[in-house]
């Protein structure tokens, strides 16, 4: 097993621990609110009042737009949760150059969506949700392994950007069985 898939499936591994942990809490407040959650640590670093806003279910626009009852109004965890199982998937499946392109469209699609939700979380409902801030940094891991994955199966990483003068290491330039040089 290389580096970059042990590396990419413990990322996965906590990312999806991490939303587990967000969707437990919000299942939980919501059936008993003034339960104590693990992740509530102060006023401030409060996952109870992140999980439990608008926000925190269709990303607070589904809702709005579709209806509440729409089968994709779901808790965010709910998408975070699928994603790292597919990212686990695709992590062990180390071979196939599309799979790995798939791999980093989706990570960079979800890192995408991260500043949006970081700054819901800062600047609107301003309070601070240890798991998410977590699957944030994981999110911004997986795309660096995952880019990695993509750049080494693609071919380029084993490829010059720039071909130096007098050097034939591209696959695809012609190689002659003799050098003319030495018979000018």
């Amino acid at each position: 097993m290389s580096c970059s898939k042990v590396l990419s499936l413990i990322l996965c591994v906590a990312g999806l621990t991490a939303t587990l942990l967000t969707y437990y809490v919000e299942v939980r407040k919501k059936e008993t609110p003034d339960a104590e959650v693990l992740c509530d640590l102060s006023p401030e670093f409060n996952c109870s009042a992140v999980l439990t806003s608008p926000y925190a279910v269709g990303f607070g626009v589904i809702g709005p737009f579709l209806g509440e009852d729409h089968i994709l109004n779901v808790p965010n965890a709910l998408y975070g949760i699928a994603f790292y199982l597919v990212m686990i998937l695709f992590s062990l499946i180390t071979s196939v150059p599309l799979l790995a392109k798939l791999q980093f469209l989706f990570v960079l699609l979800i890192n995408l969506l991260t500043p949006p939700l970081a700054y819901i979380m800062l600047f609107v409902i301003k309070k601070y949700c240890v798991f998410c801030i977590a699957a944030y940094v994981i999110n911004v891991g997986l795309l660096i392994t995952s880019f990695c994955k993509k750049r080494a199966l693609s071919g380029t990483a084993s490829r010059p950007y720039f071909k130096v003068e007098g050097s034939s290491s591209q696959k695809n330039e012609p190689r002659l069985p003799f050098d003319f040089k030495k018979n000018i």
